[in-house]
């Protein structure tokens, strides 16, 4: 349910009270705390350490993702290691993205 609201409100604009229920969701042992993590990272992604824990935190919960999600949390992964300056970790992240990709 505060996923659902957290979805409503970022669709209104108001970022900041999606944030704050996404953070609640993503906190919960619920099917959409996967989701809502990932969600928060992306919210979060100018704060590249906030991006990193929620995203890693959606990460251990991807069996909960679609296909497309899980690829698209992998690229968002690499992404955030590449932006901070980890770029080992990002070539993880890449790599790991080919191979569910059969590249």
């Amino acid at each position: 349910m505060t996923y659902n609201l957290a979805q409503t409100l970022r669709q209104a604009g108001d970022l900041d009270r999606a944030l704050a229920y996404l953070l609640q969701s993503a906190s919960l042992n619920a099917p959409a705390a996967a989701r809502a993590a990932f969600d928060a990272s992306i919210l979060l992604r100018n704060n590249l350490d906030a991006a990193i824990k929620y995203a890693r935190m959606a990460e251990a919960r991807i069996d909960a993702l679609g296909g497309s999600e899980r690829n698209a949390l992998t690229r968002y992964l690499a992404e955030l290691y590449r932006r901070s300056g980890d770029r080992e970790r990002a070539k993880v992240y890449i790599d790991r993205l080919h191979a569910s990709q059969g590249n």
